[in-house]
């Protein structure tokens, strides 16, 4: 009896020191998750000192003078409210120019810009480096301007396509 009760009593013993014991000498811990990174900031977008330079950068006009594209031996056809042919960027490079007024009548061969978006337009296109403006996407390119926007109050009023 007493040799049943030794045995007894090991064997409860020995499940007790099993319950509960922690085991798992085999568990790893889960690496940790990667730090969360930041994104780069966006690169600087180049601001030109007077706002009309502004439009170069998505125009890609920089980046076309930078490949070496300059346009010659294109023409550009801007239907528009004219240009001035008086800006230094202008200077030599309207190749031909006519303005309509409504009714689709020719009003004029002298250039000029009554509103100043043609302008605008026409140096983004074709304008020749000058006076701190680095010039258009295509500055060799022949530029051919009908004048198809005339003052109309407030804005211009745009009839003449047909003729141009």
């Amino acid at each position: 009896r007493l040799l049943a009760a030794a045995i007894a009593s090991a064997l409860a013993l020995s499940l007790t020191a099993c319950s509960g014991g922690g085991g798992g000498a085999n568990v790893r811990p889960s690496n940790p998750p990667p730090p969360s990174t930041t994104p780069s900031p966006p690169p600087p977008t180049t601001v030109y000192s007077y706002p009309a330079y502004n439009h170069l950068v998505p125009t890609g006009a920089l980046t076309a003078q930078q490949a070496g594209y300059t346009g010659k031996g294109v023409n550009v056809g801007i239907l528009d409210s004219g240009v001035d042919p008086n800006l230094a960027d202008m200077q030599g490079r309207i190749t031909w120019f006519q303005g309509y007024g409504p009714n689709n009548t020719l009003t004029t061969t002298t250039p000029s810009d009554p509103v100043g978006h043609g302008s605008v337009v026409a140096q983004i296109l074709g304008g020749s480096a000058a006076d701190g403006f680095p010039g258009g996407v295509a500055p060799d390119s022949s530029l051919y301007i009908a004048q198809v926007c005339v003052p109309n109050g407030s804005t211009g009023q745009c009839t003449s396509y047909s003729r141009a």
